[in-house]
């Protein structure tokens, strides 16, 4: 299956699209493939940082849920309890 193929015009600074070529051509590489793999890792970052916002999101609202359920603790009760561990911690 033959791929098709898309043209992006971009605008740059002069001095960024010199180095920009020289640092592809240090590589071997051409300005072409390096923006293809930048513009790769970007849809994946992207798609990734919407996944763990989506899982986040899931685990707020359990946690909200429970709260409003009853089954919460208070932030003081949250705060005696990790006091004793941290007495038991420090003075056994």
């Amino acid at each position: 299956m033959v791929s098709k193929k898309a043209i992006l015009k971009m605008e740059l600074e002069t001095q960024l699209h010199e180095a920009f070529i020289a640092e592809a051509a240090l590589e071997e590489r051409s300005a072409s493939k390096i923006v293809s793999d930048l513009i790769r890792g970007y849809i994946q970052t992207r798609h990734d940082a919407r996944g763990y916002e989506k899982y986040l999101k899931r685990k707020v609202d359990a946690a909200r849920l429970s709260v409003n359920e009853g089954n919460g603790i208070s932030n003081d009760e949250v705060e005696g309890m990790f006091s004793a561990r941290r007495k038991q911690a420090l003075y056994g």
